[in-house]
């Protein structure tokens, strides 16, 4: 294979235990499909995707993708895994995994109208990078530009992933900022004002912190009030208020 360019990742075809790059479904195709599913859930221990008709990205299982490959009527079975740069030790959420599959399976039908994909799955290795599986049925096989544009391809899926693991950890250091300024939960909220200094201005620690219940608010109770200490007047002061004299 020639050198890839910067905007291009490798995909890799699968080969069959014949060394095939894809294998008809004449000899043998559905069977090689068929395997490729079950190694790729891991035991069921990976979530397995599917498209729906509507172009979205929906859970399945191994049992539901041979299923739609005993019904295919394509006549080759391909095996594909397009990998990224991204380590695989990064946290994923399920809603990462669901965008980027189906991201890869909507490019892949827009490049192959004949595709039929029949399971997606992400794969992360601690000592390795993410990648992702695809199994699916054409009617002709792939072509050199095929290939050219799937490895554009699994490089832009790997900077939209990127983009959302980076939004998800800013959304997690905003939720912990949040989490330390107030508790917030189901009941109420928890307010911790800062405490000023007289002089500096600053805020201190200390002090018990009012609360706040969103119950008491709807029923139009008040809101509660934070006691101010007042410091004691001086005893010249206060002989001066004793005998009505006000010097301001």
């Amino acid at each position: 294979m020639a050198r890839l360019a910067a905007n291009q990742r490798v995909v890799t075809s699968m080969k069959d235990r014949s060394g095939n790059a894809y294998t008809k479904t004449s000899a043998g195709g559905k069977a090689r499909a068929g395997s490729a599913v079950q190694y790729m859930d891991e035991d069921e221990k990976t979530q397995l995707y599917a498209l729906e008709q509507e172009d979205r990205a929906v859970q399945t299982d191994r049992h539901e993708a041979l299923e739609r490959i005993r019904e295919t009527e394509t006549k080759y079975q391909q095996h594909l895994a397009f990998t990224t740069k991204l380590p695989g030790d990064l946290p994923m959420l399920p809603k990462n995994e669901r965008s980027t599959v189906e991201l890869l399976a909507q490019a892949i039908q827009a490049r192959r109208p004949d595709a039929e994909i029949y399971a997606l799955a992400v794969h992360q290795q601690e000592q390795g990078n993410i990648h992702v599986h695809v199994v699916f049925g054409t009617d002709t096989t792939l072509r050199r530009d095929d290939l050219a544009h799937l490895r554009e391809l699994s490089y832009r899926m790997e900077q939209h992933l990127k983009h959302e693991l980076e939004m998800s950890a800013l959304r997690l250091d905003r939720g912990k900022e949040i989490q330390l300024r107030g508790e917030i939960s189901m009941e109420g909220v928890t307010v911790k004002p800062e405490q000023l200094d007289d002089d500096s201005g600053r805020g201190k620690s200390g002090g018990k912190a009012p609360t706040l219940d969103l119950d008491d608010l709807k029923r139009g109770a008040p809101k509660p009030q934070v006691q101010l200490q007042t410091e004691p007047e001086a005893p010249q002061k206060q002989r001066q208020r004793q005998h009505g004299i006000e010097w301001g």
